[in-house]
C-alpha cells in the first residue's frame, strides 16, 4: 500500500474530520504523518468482527453558513453569489430525478396491503443497508426510481404477495434525511477549501454556500472536475441573463470547482439599461457586451464610443495609453474589444424643434414642431377656433406669422386673416417652419365691462358698468336712484386701487373697479385736543366753530388758537366751518 493510501486510512481510523478542511490543513497533516509525529501501524488496527451490514450508518451533517462578503455593485453578477449568507429553500425542493443515493442518505421503505411494514435505513459508508430477512443491499449510485425497482425485486424473494400482475402487497420508497456532499472550491473564491454542502446543490448554489467569488474570479469559465477529469466548463452569464439551467450542473460528492482569474474587465456605461463592468470571452465583440448590459435606452446615441487601453508593448509613453474609437451602431458587431476597454453610449443631444403662439389664444406658449405643420394645426393645439364666445375676443382680421431671417437682422412678417381661415379659406392656412411664431391680437372692443361698485345709502346699491368715456360719479349716483333720506353726503368715501380719493364734488370721472361708500348721517361733531371737555357734541345746523368749542368747555390755558384745524367727514378741508362728524383739533402751545 502506498503512503497516500495509508495516510487517508489513518485519518479515517483516528476520527479526523475531513469536512470543511482546507488544502493547507490536509498538507500539514500529511507532513506530520511523514515526519513520524503520528506513528500508527495500520497492520495492528483491530478488524471489525461484525459483517459489513453492521457498520454504523453515517449521520446527516448540517452545513454552517459562511459569512457573506458584499460584492461591488459595479461588477455584474457577483452580488448574486456574495450578498447572501444562506439559502432557505432546500426543504421545499423536490428530489431531482437524477439524484443518486450515497453514504449518509436515509430511505424509508413502506409496505402496505396484505403485509404492513415501515422501516427507515441510512446508507453506511459503503452505500449499503441491511434489512432483516432480505439481507445486505447495495444502493449507492442509484436514482430513487432505480432504488425502488431494485428493492421491489429483492423484497419479492421474501414477500410473495408482491409478485404477479395482481399483487396484494405494495411497496413504496421515499427519501428521508439527506447527507451533505463534500465539494472542493478552489481558485478565486471567497473561502477556498473543502465544503460540506447540500446534496441538491448545483455549481451556482454551491458557490453561494462557499461564500461567493472574489471580483478577480471569472464568471464565464468556471471549471468542474469529476473523478479527476474535466466534466464541464460553466458560463454563468447564460444562467444570470437567460436563466439557462442546462449550464447550471448539479454537483456530486468529491467534485472540484475551479474559479480561474477573469481574463477581462470591460466597463459599459451611459445610455444602457444595466451599466456595469462585464467579462468578455475571446472572440466577443462590443455588440455582445452591449447585449449583456440590457441593450440601449431610447435616448441612446447611434455613435458608440470605445476607449481602448493599449497593451504595454504598444505604448510609447503612458500619456498615449488610451485610444478612443467612434463606431456607428451598424458596425458595432465588428468592433473588437480587449481587457480594460470602456464602452460609452452617449445620450442624444437635444434638438430644438418647436413653434410658438402668443396673444389671444386659450393656451399660448411653445409646441413641438412636426413636418409638415400648418397654421390651423398650431391653433388647434393652442385651444382651437370653434368657441364662438371666445372668438369674439379675438382680432381675427389680422394675425401675424413671424419667421426668422437667416440672411438679415430682422424677422419677416406675414399677415393671416383668421376669419377667412375659420370660414374655410385654406389659402390662409400657411405651412409652418421650425421656430415660427404666430401672434394673435385681442379684439379691443370685446374687453370685460368696467364696473363701479356703489354701497351704502343710495336707493339702488350695486355694481354699475361704465357706459361712456369720462362718465362722472354724479352719473353713477343718478343711475343708482339717488341718495336716501339718511345719506350723509358730506361723508361720501371713494376708493381707487385701494387708495381713498378726496372728493370736492361729484364731477370726477370714475374708473374700472372704483368703489363708493355713502354713509348714514351720524349727527355729531367730535372735538379733541386742548379743550376742557373733549368728546362728541350734537350737530346743529348753523352753529359756529366758537359754539362747538364752548360746548366742549372752552380752550385750556395751553391751547394754541392760531393752530386750529378742522377735518371734514370726507377728509376735505374748505376753511373753518362745522359739519357733522368733522373732527376739530386744538393744538397746545409750543
Amino acid at each position: 500500500m502506498n503512503k497516500q493510501a495509508q495516510f487517508f486510512i489513518l485519518l479515517i481510523a483516528t476520527g479526523v474530520n475531513l469536512f470543511a478542511q482546507s488544502i493547507e490543513d490536509l498538507q500539514r497533516l500529511r507532513e506530520q504523518y511523514e515526519q513520524g509525529k503520528q506513528v500508527i501501524d495500520l497492520q495492528q488496527l483491530p478488524v471489525p468482527e461484525t459483517i459489513e451490514s453492521e457498520q454504523p450508518a453515517l449521520k446527516a451533517l448540517k452545513a454552517k453558513p459562511l459569512p457573506a462578503k458584499p460584492a461591488p455593485k459595479n461588477h455584474f453578477g457577483y452580488s448574486f453569489f456574495n450578498d447572501r449568507e444562506r439559502i432557505d429553500l432546500w426543504e421545499n425542493l423536490p428530489l431531482p430525478a437524477d439524484y443518486r443515493l450515497g453514504a449518509g442518505d436515509e430511505i424509508i421503505i413502506s409496505l402496505w396491503g396484505e403485509t404492513q411494514s415501515r422501516s427507515q435505513h441510512t446508507l453506511n459508508r459503503n452505500g449499503s443497508i441491511y434489512i432483516d430477512k432480505v439481507g445486505l443491499i447495495h444502493l449507492s449510485g442509484r436514482t430513487l426510481a432505480e432504488c425502488k425497482s431494485y428493492l421491489k425485486t429483492q423484497f419479492e424473494r421474501v414477500y410473495s404477495t408482491l409478485r404477479g400482475t395482481k399483487p396484494t402487497t405494495f411497496i413504496d420508497v421515499t427519501i428521508g434525511n439527506l447527507k451533505l456532499i463534500n465539494v472542493t472550491f478552489v481558485g478565486e473564491v471567497t473561502y477556498p477549501g473543502i465544503h460540506a454542502i447540500h446534496p441538491f446543490s448545483t455549481v451556482t448554489t454551491g458557490l453561494i454556500q462557499a461564500g461567493g467569488l472574489e471580483i478577480s474570479g471569472s464568471l464565464r469559465e468556471i471549471q468542474l472536475l469529476r473523478d479527476g477529469k474535466p466534466e464541464a466548463l460553466v458560463d454563468m452569464y447564460a444562467f444570470l441573463l437567460q436563466g439557462e439551467k442546462a449550464t447550471d450542473i448539479q454537483l456530486r460528492d468529491q467534485d472540484i470547482v475551479i474559479v480561474p482569474v477573469r481574463e477581462s474587465a470591460i466597463m459599459v456605461q451611459g445610455q444602457v439599461h444595466r451599466p456595469a463592468i462585464y467579462e468578455a470571452l475571446a472572440g466577443e465583440s462590443a455588440a455582445d457586451l452591449l447585449a449583456y448590459s440590457g441593450s440601449f435606452k431610447p435616448r441612446a446615441s447611434t455613435t458608440i464610443e470605445i476607449h481602448h487601453v493599449l497593451p504595454l508593448a504598444d505604448r510609447q509613453t503612458d500619456d498615449d495609453a488610451i485610444e478612443v474609437e467612434y463606431i456607428p451602431l451598424s458596425d458595432i458587431s465588428r468592433a473588437a474589444i480587449r481587457d480594460g476597454d470602456k464602452i460609452v453610449v452617449r445620450e442624444i443631444l437635444p434638438v430644438q424643434k418647436e413653434v410658438y403662439v402668443y396673444g389671444r389664444v386659450k393656451r399660448p406658449g411653445k409646441f413641438p414642431y412636426q413636418n409638415p405643420m400648418r397654421i390651423l394645426d398650431l391653433l388647434e393645439l393652442a385651444g382651437g377656433i370653434h368657441d364662438d364666445i371666445f372668438w369674439k375676443s379675438v382680432y381675427s382680421e389680422r394675425a401675424e406669422l413671424i419667421r426668422r431671417n437667416e440672411n438679415g437682422d430682422y424677422a419677416s412678417s406675414t399677415f393671416i386673416n383668421l376669419e377667412m381661415l375659420r370660414n374655410g379659406d385654406m389659402s390662409q392656412n400657411l405651412e409652418l417652419q421650425n421656430l415660427d411664431q404666430l401672434v394673435v391680437r385681442t379684439n379691443p372692443y370685446f374687453d370685460p365691462p368696467k364696473n363701479v361698485k356703489v354701497v351704502g345709502e343710495v336707493n339702488v346699491p350695486g355694481v354699475y358698468s361704465i357706459q361712456k368715456d369720462y362718465e362722472l360719479l354724479g352719473d353713477i349716483f343718478e343711475r343708482a336712484g339717488g341718495f336716501t333720506e339718511r345719506a350723509f353726503e358730506e361723508g361720501i368715501r371713494m376708493y381707487r386701487e385701494g387708495t381713498r380719493v378726496i372728493l370736492n364734488d361729484y364731477d370726477i370721472p370714475v374708473d374700472a373697479e372704483d368703489s363708493v361708500y355713502v354713509p348714514i348721517r351720524p349727527g355729531v361733531v367730535r372735538v379733541r385736543g386742548e379743550v376742557y371737555t373733549p368728546g362728541l357734541i350734537h350737530y346743529q345746523r348753523g352753529k359756529s366753530l366758537k359754539d362747538y368749542v364752548e360746548s366742549a368747555g372752552g380752550f385750556t390755558l395751553n391751547a394754541k388758537r392760531s393752530g386750529i384745524s378742522v377735518t371734514y367727514a370726507n377728509l376735505s378741508d374748505h376753511g373753518i366751518r362745522s359739519r357733522p362728524d368733522g373732527r376739530r383739533l386744538f393744538p397746545a402751545k409750543p
